[in-house]
């Protein structure tokens, strides 16, 4: 059943964004399936324990897993350099050589020629240690994969986005320290030429931490919500003249929020937190998107039945619709705060015209995880785990949710 969902509010923008194009085709062999109104989804074979991994999609199609966490010694979560390859084809896991050092929360992107860059994250974290101060770069055609550590830059860097522009690699900055708070507000570039990170500008006093942080028009970072004193706003941040405007405000102010830009250039924001003082907490009016029309001058606030927010995930599909997946259970007693310890396992198909069409639950709820739309038009969901995972402490209540799923829209 699908329901129209829109609420009819908007508001002036007025500025310009490209379209993100995906490409969707003939479907994989599975090992499990149940049918769905929407779609299939697949319990594949291969297992990994992984919250707070990267995942990179490599040039033939294969699926690349790095870092994390992953389940330690007496129910404590450790980072791992752990690095395997999933191939969609055989469904199976390839094991390859290990990061130069375990880190999670880490940046991924693929550059033009193939290599892989690693960067930032929670490293070996330990009272008193610093963490995320290195970056590295995996060369996928060498055997069994192979790492080098790159010059670093100085800057504290988790759960950052990184983005290609003009022959470099944009760093966008992030949160610091545990990964709760933003960090210095210094934008960095990867230079392959030179193998090193340089610190090129400071975004003056826009401080965010789990923000929106989207390339548009070639040029420009759109920062919007997150954790930091202009969380509740937006700004611009143009990579070639390293100057910082003015954006929008949002609509609905959101952090620890998913963003997905559709295929005519639209983004959607789904879910996420408010803020309360100097905590973030659930409210109602977060069980909602806001979509932004960047080029058209408009948000609009699309309600949801569903609740996703913190640790869900927003997959935009080839057909402009997006997969919203899990997260946080709305169900559970402690919804209040955001330390929810409970997984949802709902999930659902967004359109662009606002209609939302709910699916029978995936099959093992999960937080934290990654959902990854491969050639085929599946999206492979990696990953995950119940509760918030404290490293380095004793979290013998929560675990990890190992079983790699599919899902195939129809």
């Amino acid at each position: 059943m699908t329901t129209p969902l829109r609420r009819g509010t908007t508001r002036t923008l007025g500025w310009v964004v490209i379209a993100l194009l995906g490409a969707c085709g003939a479907r994989s062999p599975n090992r499990a399936s149940e049918t769905v109104t929407g779609g299939h989804w697949e319990v594949l074979s291969p297992t990994i324990d992984a919250v707070w991994h990267g995942t990179t999609l490599l040039a033939d199609g294969s699926l690349l897993i790095t870092g994390g966490l992953q389940q330690g010694a007496q129910g404590k979560q450790t980072r791992t350099g752990r690095v395997a390859r999933y191939l969609p084809g055989e469904d199976r896991l390839l094991a390859e050589a290990p990061m130069v050092r375990a880190r999670a929360g880490h940046g991924t992107l693929r550059l033009p020629d193939g290599m892989v860059l690693i960067d930032g994250g929670n490293r070996d974290l330990v009272v008193g240690k610093p963490p995320g101060t290195t970056a590295e770069v995996f060369d996928p055609a060498a055997s069994l994969g192979a790492w080098r550590e790159v010059a670093w830059g100085g800057l504290t860097r988790i759960f950052g986005a990184l983005h290609w522009v003009d022959g470099r690699v944009i760093g966008d900055p992030a949160c610091s320290s545990s990964g709760w708070y933003p960090g210095l507000p210094n934008v960095q570039t990867y230079e392959p030429g030179q193998d090193a990170w340089f610190t090129v500008s400071k975004m003056e006093d826009d401080y965010r931490c789990r923000h929106s942080s989207i390339l548009i028009d070639g040029e420009r970072l759109w920062r919007a919500g997150g954790r930091g004193a202009l969380a509740p706003s937006s700004t611009f941040f143009n990579v070639k003249t390293l100057e910082v405007t003015e954006g929008p405000a949002m609509l609905m102010p959101r952090a620890y929020h998913s963003t997905a830009q559709l295929p005519d250039g639209r983004l959607l924001l789904s879910g996420g937190y408010t803020e309360a003082g100097d905590r973030y907490f659930y409210d109602p009016a977060s069980d909602s998107a806001t979509l932004v029309d960047l080029a058209g001058g408009t948000q609009e606030i699309i309600e949801l039945p569903d609740a996703f927010r913190d640790g869900h995930t927003a997959t935009a599909l080839a057909d402009g619709r997006v997969l919203l997946l899990a997260g946080d259970d709305p169900t559970d007693p402690s919804r209040e705060a955001w330390e929810s310890k409970s997984p949802g396992s709902r999930s659902g198909l967004l359109s662009a015209d606002g209609t939302y069409e709910p699916l029978p639950p995936m099959p093992f709820p999960r937080r934290y995880h990654t959902a990854t739309l491969l050639p085929d038009g599946r999206v492979i969901v990696v990953g995950g785990m119940t509760g918030v995972p404290k490293p380095d402490a004793n979290n013998s209540a929560l675990h990890f949710v190992p079983q790699i799923v599919a899902f195939l829209p129809e």
